[in-house]
């Protein structure tokens, strides 16, 4: 590890502040996620804070001996981290632990390495140790904080391109050669899993890919052979779940997905794939000739494009945005539908099979 100064003090500390405060905001931007059991206001608080205190105070340790560029990386990246870890470690508990292992194994052989190297003048015994501890610690921060990086990185990436904090790993091929293989009577033993009792003792991970074989049941109902994505996210207060046409991905609140009851969480999923049917029969209708258009097969369609080029939010006015008929027929197909899930989902609890229809 370098611990030599190659920075002057003036230049450490400004080129702390002036990158603290841009990959802050560039975090709060594209990664930023709020904290579990806080608001996200509160989170944000706590973001900013946790930046500024970490950075001041590995500033301060680094402002003696070791000002360069690599301890500025690692007291810029450490804020961040923790902040991550805090967010996001009760979505990806199992990936973290491995990380967190292997960088708790390195940076423990590196600080051990470090103070077990032999000790030629055996006078100068003390003050030796005194630094090596110092400077071993530092090192073990270094390790540990680039280590831990990749994972932030990896984290960040899924967030920031679309991949939200879980992706449904169901297999989202419903081309014509696998488009029979998606229907709930083939898929019975997987969605049974919706039954509240079974439900609540799935992680997110599970809850997820429970949802992705409705995804696709559906997308197989509506004739959708394009891929469509399902993500757990970190949706805005009040929003349990969004179509993004322009990715083909359906996002789900990860709260909502968390604590809500299985019901819930399933019309959400069928109310956002009816959004999906209803961006298609757009794109479609937009490709009519103009004399086409005006048959009456195709007025849905005309709604439907209607509402979504002046679509007015729940956040702007609440009463439009629920009588849209975009929402209005996402929400009944939601609700009949459901239905329907649970028919299947009790005869088959019921009977251990499902009765021919």
């Amino acid at each position: 590890m370098k611990n030599k100064n190659t920075l002057s003090k003036m230049n450490f500390m400004l080129y702390t502040l002036i990158f603290t405060v841009l990959t802050g905001f560039l975090y709060r931007v594209g990664c930023f996620t709020a904290i579990h059991g806080i608001s996200i206001t509160e989170s944000k608080i706590v973001y900013w804070v946790m930046l500024f205190v970490l950075t001041s105070l590995g500033t301060l340790v680094n402002l003696k001996k070791r000002r360069n560029y690599l301890s500025l990386f690692v007291n810029i990246s450490l804020p961040f981290e923790v902040y991550t870890l805090l967010s996001t470690y009760r979505y990806k508990y199992e990936v973290y632990n491995v990380f967190l292992i292997v960088a708790a194994v390195i940076s423990v052989g590196y600080f051990i390495m470090v103070m077990t190297r032999k000790i030629e003048n055996r006078k100068y015994i003390r003050p030796i140790m005194k630094n090596r501890i110092k400077y071993g610690l530092l090192g073990t921060r270094t390790i540990a904080v680039s280590l831990v990086m990749l994972l932030t990185a990896g984290v960040c990436s899924n967030v920031m391109f679309g991949n939200g904090l879980v992706r449904a790993e169901a297999d989202t091929d419903i081309s014509d050669s696998r488009y029979a293989e998606w229907t709930i009577e083939n898929h019975i033993e997987s969605l049974v899993l919706l039954d509240e009792a079974s439900w609540n003792s799935l992680s997110v991970s599970e809850k997820i890919n429970v949802l992705g074989i409705v995804k696709n049941i559906e997308m197989r109902k509506f004739g959708i052979s394009h891929e469509v994505y399902l993500v757990a996210s970190d949706l805005e207060d009040g929003i349990a779940g969004m179509y993004y046409a322009p990715d083909y991905r359906i996002s789900i609140d990860i709260e909502h997905l968390k604590s809500s009851p299985p019901d819930d969480v399933l019309r959400t999923v069928l109310h956002e794939s009816m959004h999906v049917y209803q961006r298609m029969c757009v794109t479609l209708y937009d490709q009519l000739d103009d004399e086409y258009k005006r048959m009456p097969m195709f007025d849905k369609a005309l709604e439907y494009k209607k509402d979504f080029s002046n679509y007015v939010s729940g956040n702007e006015d609440f009463e439009l945005y629920y009588n849209q008929t975009v929402e209005s027929s996402a929400r009944s197909y939601a609700e009949f539908i459901a239905e329907e899930y649970f028919c299947y989902i009790d005869e088959f609890l019921l009977y251990g099979d499902l009765p021919e229809r």
